[in-house]
């Protein structure tokens, strides 16, 4: 939680001419003089281009999008979350998916430590060191933390496995819903494809990076692979 917190998502630097990086177009003449417009729209690919962001005068590569929270463009942006106060982007998502994965695994701890004293602690409880404390106190006690974890466990779960299924697609869930919209819209029924899906591996890798998995699941700091699209 605290990397993911403090570690930048990643923006670009400020552009003060983008038509120096993205060209310009010429649109007429003017008294014998050509006039020329900058282009803030440059498509390399189908679905991947550069745009000039107007709010914070930098150029975004493909994949980044202006966080209007932060009033920042963030690399990679997958959304804003307020519980870690920062943005999730290039730099921060790996610790976002690990905070996301060892509160799962607490969740499940707790019920299966919680289930054993349920079942067979009842009895011991009431024999020993707690004949002092209300038994019906303890009970709802571990009914009410049980009943969290449960919920906890719901939740997380499908928030983890959502974005599983975002690393292993290669898409943030900004990129989801514009993927969506593109398959409602099409009017042939096509289905839509995802240009940075490099098949589930590479997908691994741009986010964990060229590590072993064991330090892949460890909260440490880890190279990852060079943006696709950078800018120079």
């Amino acid at each position: 939680h605290i990397k993911c917190s403090f570690t930048s998502p990643g923006h670009p630097n400020s552009c003060i001419d983008p038509g120096k990086v993205l060209g310009q177009t010429i649109t007429g003449t003017f008294n014998g003089r050509k006039v020329y417009s900058i282009n803030y729209k440059v498509d390399i690919a189908p679905g991947i281009s550069y745009k000039y962001c107007r709010n914070c005068e930098c150029i975004k590569p493909p994949r980044a999008h202006h966080c209007s929270i932060l009033n920042k463009c963030v690399f990679h942006m997958d959304h804003y979350c307020p519980w870690m106060n920062n943005c999730v982007g290039y730099y921060n998502y790996r610790y976002f998916i690990l905070f996301l994965f060892y509160v799962f695994l607490s969740t499940v701890y707790v019920m299966i430590v919680l289930r054993y004293d349920i079942v067979y602690g009842y009895d011991r409880m009431r024999d020993s060191y707690f004949k002092a404390i209300s038994y019906k106190l303890i009970k709802a006690t571990m009914v009410f933390i049980l009943t969290l974890a449960i919920s906890s466990f719901i939740s997380v779960g499908f928030l983890l496995g959502w974005h599983i299924y975002l690393i292993f697609t290669n898409q943030t869930t900004i990129e989801f819903y514009q993927n969506s919209d593109k398959r409602i819209e099409s009017s042939n029924g096509q289905s839509i494809k995802n240009p940075f899906d490099k098949g589930w591996k590479k997908n691994l890798k741009r986010v964990f990076g060229e590590v072993p998995w064991y330090k892949a699941l460890l909260p440490i700091e880890s190279q990852l692979l060079e943006m696709e699209y950078p800018i120079d």
